[in-house]
């Protein structure tokens, strides 16, 4: 389990927790981001915010923000 600002562009992951207080997470939530959520990480470049794809939605969020939230990357397995 890593911070988000850890995985790189077109990574998969599941959010496992939400650090912060109560404002914060309301509003994390409210876009969409839960923990359980499956997210794709569109972009995560150096002084730009992250773009991130979940619920057939694109959401930018702050290097500051993404800190805050943990998660574990999915593994694809092809069978």
């Amino acid at each position: 389990m890593k911070k988000l600002t850890g995985f790189k562009k077109g990574e998969t992951c599941h959010i496992k927790s939400i650090q912060g207080d109560s404002r914060f997470i309301g509003r994390i939530s409210s876009m969409g981001l839960t923990t359980g959520s499956e997210i794709q990480i569109v972009q995560n470049g150096f002084g730009m915010p992250m773009l991130l794809f979940s619920h057939d939605t694109l959401i930018a969020i702050s290097k500051k923000e993404a800190g805050r939230i943990m998660a574990q990357k999915i593994e694809e397995s092809y069978e």
